[in-house]
């Protein structure tokens, strides 16, 4: 099911990144994290998936003392209500070979590089995630070069709370009289 429900952005990531600072610590990870404040309507279920999945792959292709960031970027929409996001993930990993780039969202699929045969995965997490964004009528592109780490980038357009919507929000419940 995909719910919609208000949520802060910058609260949400926030949640998402505490679940990773064990591993960021293990590694000796550094995050570089751009937070950006503002309520949406979303699935923060599936919205959390997605960013977990490019985020686990971040981690695990990043090798001890690597630079893991998260960025977000707000374009103006042409949908009234709407806002459009992009969620760049970049890491210094390992990267990938553009020919593999193509495959990487395929079910289990995984690049024949001898530095990855030690790391676990199914290659199924890219795959769903690319279905997940694609539900919320966004789109996901890759950059990445062998040596020198990847950019995820997510894109998706996400319902804005309006400020009138808030403001009222305090009066839910309460009598009011209305003066004409």
């Amino acid at each position: 099911d995909y719910v919609l429900r208000t949520c802060d952005l910058d609260a949400l990531l926030r949640k998402v990144l505490r679940r990773f600072a064990p591993l960021f610590i293990q590694k000796k990870l550094r995050l570089c994290y751009e937070p950006v404040s503002c309520p949406l309507l979303t699935d923060e279920k599936w919205f959390s998936f997605a960013v977990e999945q490019i985020l686990s792959n971040a981690v695990k292709y990043t090798p001890n003392g690597g630079t893991i960031g998260l960025r977000i970027r707000e374009a103006p929409s042409f949908a009234k209500g709407k806002g459009q996001y992009s969620f760049l993930v970049t890491d210094s990993g390992i990267g990938m070979s553009e020919d593999f780039i193509p495959h990487l969202f395929e079910p289990f699929s995984r690049a024949d590089d001898v530095k990855i045969h030690n790391i676990q995965g199914t290659g199924l997490g890219l795959a769903i995630t690319q279905n997940i964004v694609r539900m919320m009528n966004g789109t996901i592109e890759v950059q990445s070069r062998p040596g020198t780490g990847s950019i995820f980038t997510v894109s998706v357009p996400l319902e804005l709370q309006l400020k009138e919507e808030q403001e009222h929000e305090e009066l839910n419940g309460l009598p009011v009289l209305v003066v004409d």
